[in-house]
């Protein structure tokens, strides 16, 4: 028997960057994070941050959580999660995530490589 392809979920296409997600479709793609702000959202506050992969943008949202160690302005973050929509925003909510490399070491941070 085949390993399943890595880059495909239940049978259809993972995105591997923002611009080609299409909404409901698994997406795995990593970026900086370019601005986090705590939004009210339903049964309370929410940590959202948008994430930039060079091809266009994504609000990655983490719900019921005020603070996620480690997220923040600069810091390179992987996320894999199915893309939706909300209040007209394009968001991952609830992501799988993983940093890449060290917080601030994004491109634009003032940080060198």
């Amino acid at each position: 028997m085949n390993p399943p392809d890595p880059e495909l979920w239940a049978g259809r296409p993972i995105a591997l960057r923002v611009a080609d997600a299409v909404l409901r479709q698994r997406l795995r793609v990593s970026g900086v994070v370019r601005a986090v702000a705590i939004r009210p959202w339903v049964g309370g506050d929410t940590l959202e941050c948008e994430l930039d992969d060079g091809s266009s943008t994504l609000t990655v949202v983490f719900p019921g959580r005020r603070e996620v160690p480690g997220i923040r302005p600069g810091a390179r973050l992987a996320i894999e999660g199915t893309l939706g929509v909300h209040e007209g925003r394009r968001v991952v909510a609830n992501p799988f995530y993983s940093f890449v490399g060290p917080p601030g070491s994004g491109p634009g941070s003032g940080a060198s490589s």
